[in-house]
């Protein structure tokens, strides 16, 4: 709590009197813990992180346009997504598409963010945007 006092500008005692509810957090102290913690402010709400799929949709047509995967129907109704080398899609098939990756990538985001609290807190190995914590060279993308 030391450490959440020094970073966030709130008094430690304030921090004693949120935690053991003695007094309700206000919605700005509640932000600024949550953004030292690398917690999403939503989670405590919705129990799950929550991507807006319409953002995510146009980004994902943005970035990887008609290279976009689409879906199978598997027999036992689950989907899965597969690479895309045929003609030109519609824009109403790409969206569909962008749609379908778009949940797939947000019920990954959901699993890993849940994976990240079960964890414990470790400033050494801290991630730097890229799996085991390699850090990311934009002059690849």
């Amino acid at each position: 709590m030391t450490d959440l006092s020094r970073l966030t500008g709130v008094p430690y005692r304030s921090l004693q009197n949120y935690f053991s509810r003695r007094t309700e957090m206000p919605a700005l102290v509640y932000l600024k813990l949550c953004a030292q913690l690398g917690l999403d402010p939503f989670y405590v709400k919705e129990e799950s992180f929550k991507i807006e799929y319409l953002p995510l949709r146009r980004a994902l047509l943005d970035t990887v346009g008609h290279h976009l995967p689409t879906h199978d129907f598997l027999a036992d109704r689950s989907m899965t997504l597969v690479p895309y080398s045929g003609p030109e899609r519609s824009s109403q098939e790409l969206w569909k598409d962008a749609g379908t990756v778009a949940h797939f990538v947000a019920r990954a985001y959901d699993h890993e963010r849940e994976r990240q609290l079960q964890e414990p807190l470790n400033d050494e190995n801290e991630d730097e945007g890229s799996p085991n914590g390699a850090p990311i060279d934009d002059a690849k993308r």
